[in-house]
């Protein structure tokens, strides 16, 4: 995937307003507004705490990151498990911060 720049900018109120109805009758050129993506876990299980919340509360990746690796993806035709073996070897220096140093060699060990 690559970003296209239709050199309109955004308008994010009009996006939300015509563009993602359906029924809008009078849609304009806009680019996509950023969205945020969020992580969602239920009660129970961030009850439960332990390993997992911390990693999930550690990971970040930026849209750029993001972009480039969908855009890798793409260019590639891989799927999301090839995705994911590339973003582990691309990446090492930003998920070790998400990961015990037990789990990051076993992960390193894994590749």
């Amino acid at each position: 995937m690559s970003k296209v720049d239709f050199g309109t900018g955004v308008d994010a109120a009009h996006f939300r307003k015509c563009i993602l109805d359906k029924d809008c009758i009078n849609p304009q050129v806009t680019m996509f507004p950023p969205s945020d993506v969020w992580t969602v876990v239920g009660e129970t299980f961030a009850a439960r705490g332990g390993p997992i919340m911390v990693y999930l509360a550690k990971r970040f990746i930026t849209r750029d990151q993001t972009n480039e690796l969908l855009a890798w993806m793409e260019d590639n035709q891989v799927d999301g498990a090839s995705g994911a073996m590339y973003f582990l070897e691309k990446y090492p220096a930003l998920w070790k911060q998400w990961v015990s140093d037990d789990a990051a060699e076993k992960v390193i060990s894994a590749l």
